[in-house]
């Protein structure tokens, strides 16, 4: 399975939302919020949400102290958070009350006009914002994991959905602050396994870019990328490749290379692995001189073209460049990340498969499953239906298979199709193909029963049953009979689909 994702490093900030308002009393009173609405949407929405509540406090509370100067100041920028929807449910009755306070009508007005009218984001790397957006610590708003690691993901989408409607209202659909929202959302819903919606938004984004803006400005192009994004996840590779090399002359065009990995990814999606790993390697390249060789974004390159050398079996090159990829992801994510999880989990399965030509189905645990550590982590950390925990599960059925084991390697893969039917759904490519491999495993081990019953032949006092192999003299007669099937008693893995916890 190939990515074309972003991680953000642990060192990024993570914002106190739970501060007491005298935190925020001096700036808020200095600065207003619409101004600054060009960076607050990219934020936690919970500060969002925080702001507003401090500029309730501070409404009440300059009221009562008549500090008219102040009080006039929080209502005008309060009443425009209730205009637009900005970290609350947009209200214009309350705006209007609030408006009335502030005797700032026209303020409000210019704030609109202002916003409404304003370009898309632009980083200046002279900036701290632009030196962070550079260094790779880039806004949490589409941050998988730290969201996750706070439960959070199902408030995300609730309050991107409702911010999106709102701010279309006051801004027009096409707005580059909705369609970047919206963009956010779009990753919100492919990390809550939503991919069907998460296609359909970036459909929608395309749409209204397309009819509203001319189609060489850089939002088409970034556009086209996200649906491109999302049609690879949902497997419709043909449309995602046509786009993505539109994506792709566009790049080459501006910056004289590529910027993105979703060209080679699609390609090795594909099965062509020669032009994905061109691509790849050449992106890597890049990327290390641009950024740094442990650079975030460069670690997703480096890991991609592993996989991309796994696929061509070229196991020794993936090995060679997989551990110290590995030591990088700890260096600069941490242990615990989501990403340094992935390579640790791809560098096990390169080392299995160095074992032999059959490594891949024999690994080193007596029991034919893979290390439940991972697994384990893996369920912790990004659920029980998260595409690299099935991953996970389906290379346990396959070691399973290799071990003769097939009772247990069918009923987990059972239950791989019923994680794999919440997600990514029940009639997804990966869930057909999971249903498929349990229909396949079933008519083996039909074949492997008939076999173990006709095998059961009496030489002298040799008897060839696979189950009662135990005399060293039988490899004279037959070596490839000769090999015990596996009879280690181990208590089968079951998962417990409710609380995404295991027994093992």
């Amino acid at each position: 399975m190939y990515y074309e994702i972003e991680i953000r490093p642990q060192s990024a900030a993570r914002f106190q939302v739970e501060a007491h308002p005298d935190t925020y009393r001096r700036i808020l009173t200095i600065y207003q919020v619409a101004p600054a609405m060009r960076q607050l949407f990219q934020i936690d929405f919970r500060i969002r949400t925080q702001i507003v509540r401090c500029l309730e406090c501070l409404v009440a509370e300059t009221e009562i102290d008549d500090k008219l100067s102040i009080h006039e100041e929080v209502c005008l920028q309060l009443a425009f958070c209730y205009k637009i929807g900005f970290g609350i449910s947009r209200s214009e009755e309350k705006s209007k009350v609030l408006l009335a306070q502030s005797h700032k009508h026209d303020v409000l007005e210019d704030q609109l006009i202002a916003l409404k009218q304003s370009a898309g984001p632009s980083y200046n790397p002279s900036t701290i914002y632009g030196l962070w957006h550079d260094r790779g610590v880039i806004s949490t708003t589409t941050d998988a994991q730290y969201y996750r690691e706070q439960n959070l993901l199902a408030s995300v989408q609730t309050v991107h959905e409702r911010e999106i409607m709102d701010w279309a209202a006051v801004l027009e659909p096409s707005h580059w602050i909705v369609l970047a929202t919206a963009g956010y959302y779009q990753a919100i819903l492919e990390n809550l396994g939503l991919l069907d919606k998460a296609e359909d938004v970036a459909r929608d984004i395309l749409r209204k870019v397309s009819e509203t803006v001319p189609e060489n400005v850089l939002v088409v192009t970034t556009s086209k990328q996200a649906l491109a994004k999302a049609l690879l996840v949902n497997e419709k590779l043909e449309e995602a490749e046509k786009l993505a090399q539109e994506v792709d002359k566009v790049e080459k065009a501006t910056f004289g290379r590529p910027k993105s990995a979703l060209l080679p990814c699609i390609y090795a999606a594909q099965g062509k692995t020669k032009d994905a790993a061109v691509l790849m390697e050449a992106l890597m390249d890049n990327f290390s001189s641009t950024f740094g060789a442990d650079h975030a974004r460069t670690l997703v390159i480096r890991w991609n073209v592993c996989e991309i050398y796994r696929q061509q079996r070229r196991i020794k090159e993936a090995i060679a460049l997989s551990e110290p990829l590995l030591q990088a992801a700890i260096t600069t994510l941490g242990e615990e990340h989501e990403f340094s999880l992935l390579v640790r989990m791809s560098l096990t399965r390169l080392l299995w498969e160095r074992r032999t030509w059959l490594g891949g189905f024999n690994g080193p645990r007596g029991d034919g499953t893979l290390k439940l550590d991972f697994i384990k982590t893996s369920q912790a950390l990004l659920g029980n239906n998260h595409p690299w925990t099935i991953d996970l599960l389906v290379s346990t059925v396959r070691n399973l298979v290799g071990k003769a084991r097939f009772p247990e390697a069918i009923a987990l893969q059972k239950q791989i199709i019923t994680l794999s039917e919440t997600r990514p759904g029940l009639n997804h490519p990966r869930t057909v193909q999971h249903r498929n491999r349990l229909r396949y495993l079933q008519k083996v081990y039909s074949s492997y029963l008939f076999f173990e019953r006709i095998g059961s032949l009496h030489i002298g006092q040799y008897v060839l049953t696979p189950s009662l192999r135990e005399r060293e003299g039988l490899e004279r007669i037959c070596w490839p009979l000769h090999k015990k099937k596996d009879m280690t008693k181990v208590t089968p893995f079951e998962l417990e689909l409710s609380t995404g916890s295991h027994h093992g």
